[in-house]
């Protein structure tokens, strides 16, 4: 683009140019100072075309630099969206992230408290359970009468004992000095046990 000289000051050109042009050609040649005038009216015009040109290209170039801006602030106002809409996302997807976590952390501590309290407990329970029968057995045999007392005692001397009243009675090889299991309750006596009474 040439440099442009704006309108009001070409036209003082012009006419600084007419008045030069009128006061050499002097007064006396007319025809001389009509063509002078001519040219600068015909130079002035050009001026004036090529002016109202650029101009015309000025305003185009404007035009699009405004419609060049406006497209490109609608492509930011869609990409500030498209962004904000992403963040959004980001956002919900971390929250749900972290419910999971929350979530994981509170089983895994339900998960280590609660496993060793429950086998502890299951132990604790048979146990209680074992003694309970164990309990409920001793006070069965206190409670009845006749020869089970005796049969029980017999049985506990039998542990305890350095040679076992049962072994005895079932091998006859083994010597005793104990009377046999038949004889305590009242049943026929071996020739071992009449014997020890007499």
């Amino acid at each position: 683009m040439s440099r442009t000289i704006s309108h009001p000051r070409l036209a003082v050109f012009g006419l600084l140019v007419l008045a030069t042009g009128v006061f050499l050609a002097g007064c006396g040649d007319g025809g001389r100072v009509v063509q002078v005038a001519r040219e600068a009216a015909d130079r002035q015009a050009e001026q004036n075309r090529q002016i109202a040109h650029q101009n015309h290209q000025i305003a185009e170039t404007t035009h699009e630099l405004v419609a060049a801006d406006a497209d490109s602030r609608r492509e930011l106002v869609a990409l500030q969206q498209d962004l904000q809409t992403q963040q959004a996302e980001v956002a919900r997807q971390r929250d749900v992230l972290e419910g999971e976590r929350r979530e994981i952390a509170r089983k895994r501590f339900w998960d280590s408290a609660l496993g060793p309290a429950i086998e502890s407990l299951t132990v604790g329970l048979i146990c209680l359970g074992a003694i309970g029968v164990c309990c409920f057995l001793l006070y069965g045999l206190r409670q009845e009468k006749g020869a089970e007392p005796e049969i029980s005692e017999l049985l506990v001397e039998d542990l305890v004992a350095p040679h076992p009243v049962v072994l005895a009675s079932a091998d006859p090889t083994i010597a005793s000095d104990r009377p046999a299991i038949p004889a305590l309750l009242g049943g026929p006596r071996t020739p071992a046990d009449r014997s020890d009474s007499t």
